[in-house]
């Protein structure tokens, strides 16, 4: 019939006989995944690759149809089921034969899952979409599979010839099967099936030369060419992928060749792409992981193990690579993981950029409370100035728990819009960092008028409003608000740390290092104190801070703050604690978390 051969030709390339398709159909099965969520990008780039057709079903033929570059033939397709039901191997219909050639079909495609306890509906649709794709002059693409009850393996060559030749023998112009694994069992497979064979992607593979090496065996076996979906819109380069396949399947390219065009003509070099496919095969196993947490009630975050693992990375540093240089890198991926296990917002003192910002160390508690963030960072104590009394203060008010810490080397500047110093009147800043500078601002700006601000970053808010008006704060800050660097490191000392504790509601597990925080008041006797603390040489626990601030409910009380090493898990902190809390009127146990590591620049 004269109109199944103008479509085919639009599917199979009419001068190698062969075909690159691109199956995009898995929303209906799975969702919208990675790769296809945005369906028009996902079908430009497979285009522009040179994919000879792609499989979607009927609802995203109008979002996706391209009115310019390339074209390619479309397959709508027929099947449908979702990986919710409790038989996801029972394929049902969802869009007939008339119905896809009113959209412009090239094609229609039919999923059958043989083994299946509804093989036989599954059959019996194949047949009757045969009838009318006959009669209609349309090809028909059937997927068959080996999946079921009855089924060990999949991937077994004598299921998977069986499967093409059921697929030929019951109208199919084109089978699409499952690679068995190696060229001579899939050569056996081609031969025993009259109609062009094409082969499966499957799931996605561990590398780029795995996938061309298996599209190549296929190829020397005499198949007709590749169906390929997650294997190329799951690709960090779409377009060069499908490329790749084309160089193999139309012009019979080496799998090194191919990997070569792949790699290093403007894709990156090999090296490259091999770290983004791995980053990429790394944040599908952390949204596994993060899936699986929730499912079991459990944190999707875990600083201890976030901290002990980054310890054992920096171990490592070496040469170029430095010990810092491995942080940075890491706690991006890191980062990355934690944001597809969960919606992940932090609290922190500074501007309304990113993140979840607070003007005061007040309000960084309050959106933690509330629930409105996952995480706080706020302030504890500097190298230089001393204790923030403010985060004492509020560890008293609200029932929030530490949960890290980090060391942040301070690097003060000053920021403006006016470039000459000597016209400046004001000097916006946060106290603390005020303090920090104040040996530089009487030897370079005497005649500054002081303005206390809440942080450093409302401080070059206010700085960014007036001509005549500087402010002292980071780089970052004048990023944003798009301020001049008048100077940098002003700080008065260049051993300037600050210890920021990461705030939460959970109880962080135990590491490698750990530190415990408590804060407790105590009676007016003689020997109080003593006895509070005397539980910890007595355990041979070291007590690296002890602080003390007046309580805020009573005059002349104080409030204790002490960090310890080690973790309240540990038997011997835990008793220590116990004893503690025996001896004092008011006891809270902040947190035992993972010890902060060197300060980061």
């Amino acid at each position: 019939m004269i109109g199944k051969e103008i479509r085919l030709a639009r599917i199979i390339d009419r001068n190698t006989g062969k075909t690159v398709i691109v199956p995009m159909d898995h929303g209906v099965s799975a969702g919208p995944i990675r790769g296809i969520s945005d369906i028009k990008k996902a079908m430009a780039q497979v285009a522009d690759g040179g994919a000879n057709a792609i499989v979607v079903h009927k609802g995203l033929v109008a979002r996706g149809h391209r009115k310019s570059g390339s074209d390619m033939g479309l397959i709508i397709h027929l099947s449908g089921s979702t990986s919710l039901s409790p038989e996801p191997n029972a394929k049902t219909l969802v869009c007939s034969v008339e119905e896809a050639i009113k959209l412009g079909a090239d094609g229609v495609s039919v999923h059958v899952n043989i083994g299946s306890g509804r093989e036989k509906d599954m059959l019996a649709d194949l047949g009757r979409i045969a009838e009318r794709a006959s009669e209609w002059g349309i090809p028909l693409l059937a997927m068959i599979y080996p999946r079921g009850e009855k089924i060990r393996d999949e991937y077994d060559p004598e299921a998977i010839k069986h499967a093409a030749r059921l697929g030929a023998e019951l109208g199919a112009d084109v089978v699409k099967v499952s690679y068995t694994g190696g060229p001579e069992t899939f050569r056996e497979v081609v031969e025993g099936c009259h109609v062009p064979v094409i082969i499966a992607g499957g799931p996605k593979m561990e590398s780029d030369r795995a996938v061309l090496e298996m599209v190549k065996g296929a190829m020397e076996a005499g198949a007709a060419g590749t169906s390929i979906g997650r294997n190329v819109f799951q690709h960090p380069n779409p377009t060069r992928m499908v490329a790749a396949l084309a160089m193999i399947v139309h012009q019979g390219a080496s799998v090194e060749k191919a990997l070569e065009f792949l790699h290093h003509n403007g894709g990156g070099t090999n090296e490259t792409n091999q770290i983004l496919s791995l980053l990429v095969a790394r944040q599908e196993l952390a949204w596994k992981i993060g899936k699986h947490k929730k499912a079991l009630g459990l944190d999707t975050t875990d600083p201890g193990r976030e901290q002990e693992v980054m310890g054992k990375l920096m171990a490592h540093g070496r040469g170029l690579l430095t010990p810092q240089a491995i942080r940075a890198i890491f706690t991006e991926i890191i980062s990355a993981s934690r944001s597809v296990q969960q919606a992940f917002r932090v609290a922190y003192l500074g501007p309304a950029h990113e993140l979840c910002p607070g003007v005061s160390i007040e309000d960084v508690f309050s959106l933690v409370e509330k629930d409105l963030c996952t995480m706080g960072v706020v302030p504890v104590e500097n190298s230089y100035h001393g204790t923030v009394g403010d985060t004492l203060d509020l560890f008293c008010e609200y029932d929030l728990r530490v949960q890290g810490e980090i060391f942040l080397r301070i690097r003060h500047n000053l920021l403006g819009n006016q470039r000459d110093k000597k016209a400046l009147k004001y000097l916006y800043s946060h106290p603390m960092a005020l303090s920090q500078c104040r040996m530089w601002i009487k030897e370079n700006m005497p005649q500054v008028k002081i303005m206390e601000t809440g942080s450093t970053s409302e401080a070059a808010q206010k700085a960014a409003e007036k001509e005549d008006a500087a402010a002292i704060a980071s780089e970052l800050a004048a990023q944003i608000y798009n301020l001049s660097i008048l100077e940098k490191g002003i700080e008065d000392t260049s051993h300037n740390v600050t210890r920021f504790l990461i705030i939460g509601k959970g109880e962080p597990k135990r590491s490698e290092n750990n530190k415990t925080s408590v804060l407790f008041s105590l009676h007016h006797r003689p020997g109080s104190l003593y006895r509070a603390i005397e539980p910890l040489a007595r355990h041979n626990i070291n007590m690296t801070k002890i602080e003390s601030r007046p309580a805020r409910t009573r005059k002349w009380e104080y409030l204790f703050f002490v960090d310890m090493q080690g973790h309240k898990q540990d038997t011997h902190v835990d008793r220590a604690l116990k004893e503690m809390k025996e001896v004092c009127c008011f006891f809270k146990h902040l947190g035992s978390y993972p010890a902060g590591g060197e300060p980061w620049d």
